[in-house]
């Protein structure tokens, strides 16, 4: 990939940055492969629903006991992404984990390390869709499904279980990139 993607996942307690707590981030480096990944204590204050724990797989329990406080995990990825200041955040779902992320820096008093731009994966999928190279299957409305495991499953890619993790979104997200990329005739 010419471009360097800086490829996000986040798993959270809910879909409100200001009210639910941020649980797990995952970032890849689409040029170097390099991660960075934490799994972080609920903050104070923050809801957690159990909708959100029955997607995820999450043990609330477990992130309080074996959890980074929120405001070091941020301040890592900050300083995780500053080394990659040229990238482009991107995901499946950039502005909803964008959310997240910036509510958290907030919350700790760090400043957001991306830049404004993002890559959208659910665009790039339209796009191929379109151009008619990415056979998206149809929702029962008959239009095509952009969801993560639609696009993964239209490129021969799935997940290992049936919960989300961010680790393994952000990676399938990266190859999911790289395999609309491919098809579209560009170089991985």
């Amino acid at each position: 990939m010419k471009t360097r993607l800086i490829v996000i996942d986040t798993e959270t307690g809910g879909l409100d940055p200001r009210r639910h707590a941020l649980l797990t981030i995952a970032a890849f480096d689409s040029q170097t492969g390099d991660s960075w990944e934490a799994r972080i204590k609920p903050a104070p204050g923050l809801e957690i629903d159990q909708d959100a724990l029955a997607v995820n797989g999450l043990d609330v329990a477990d992130l309080a006991r074996s959890g980074r406080e929120e405001r070091d995990a941020m301040m890592d990825l900050w300083c995780w992404a500053r080394l990659r200041k040229d990238g482009i955040l991107a995901g499946c779902s950039p502005e909803f984990d964008a959310g997240f992320l910036k509510a958290a820096c907030d919350r700790a008093k760090v400043s957001w390390p991306f830049t404004h731009r993002t890559l959208d994966l659910r665009a790039a999928a339209w796009c191929a869709y379109e151009a008619g190279i990415l056979p998206l299957p149809l929702s029962k409305a008959g239009r095509p499904r952009f969801d993560l495991d639609a696009i993964l499953g239209a490129l021969g890619l799935s997940r290992a279980a049936d919960k989300h993790d961010a680790t393994e979104d952000a990676e399938l997200t990266l190859a999911a990139f790289e395999g609309i990329t491919h098809l579209l005739g560009g170089n991985k």
